[in-house]
């Protein structure tokens, strides 16, 4: 007996797997306060421009980096 694709996909339902929006207020305040908020959540501030890097303006440029290998 051969079953059709659309009665499987019909039969097989994947579960709402949406991610919640991260609120990027809500991550400035708290990492303003000093909380801890995660290396991750912190790339995302240092990328939009509201938190400093450690390095300056000098990402990616290979002058001023120190020892990390970017000579």
């Amino acid at each position: 007996m051969a079953i059709g694709r659309s009665s499987i996909s019909q039969q097989i339902k994947k579960p709402n797997t949406k991610k919640p929006k991260i609120n990027i207020k809500e991550l400035l305040k708290k990492y303003k306060s000093g909380k801890s908020i995660g290396s991750t959540n912190l790339a995302r501030l240092k990328a939009r421009g509201l938190v400093k890097r450690t390095s300056g303006k000098n990402k990616g440029k290979k002058i001023d980096l120190g020892n990390r290998g970017k000579v």
